[in-house]
């Protein structure tokens, strides 16, 4: 009997403190919906507002969006989940897509290489 194998999901994205989160936000629902900012929750944690972050476009922006970075914040190293939702004055939108990632210490290279020893 031939079996099939379980679809395998990839392994969630690595990230380092020295990164950012990434998200993109239509630029006529910014205006139309009149956002006033953005909220994040990590590991099903309260949402906190992280305001209208700086745009920093790039080659998966989609056409008539822009991609908002955040900082990402000090974690324990591990896997974590992140989410954004965005707000006006009166409501906020539904919970976005969950992200899971694990956050990763980058060692530091190592320094003065050099022979040793006697001949």
């Amino acid at each position: 009997m031939v079996g099939s194998a379980a679809a395998q999901s990839p392994p969630p994205p690595v990230a380092t403190a020295s990164q950012s989160f990434g998200f993109d936000y239509k630029d006529s629902d910014l205006s139309a919906s009149a956002v006033t900012r953005f909220e994040m929750a990590i590991d099903a944690g309260t949402y906190v507002s992280v305001n209208i972050p700086p745009i920093a476009n790039d080659a998966l922006t989609p056409t008539g969006s822009s991609t908002y970075k955040v900082p990402i914040p000090a974690l324990v190293t591990g896997q974590h989940t992140v989410k954004f939702r965005a707000c006006n004055a009166s409501l906020c939108s539904a919970d976005g897509p969950v992200l899971t990632f694990v956050l990763a210490v980058q060692p530091p290279a190592p320094s003065l290489p050099r022979i040793i020893g006697t001949r």
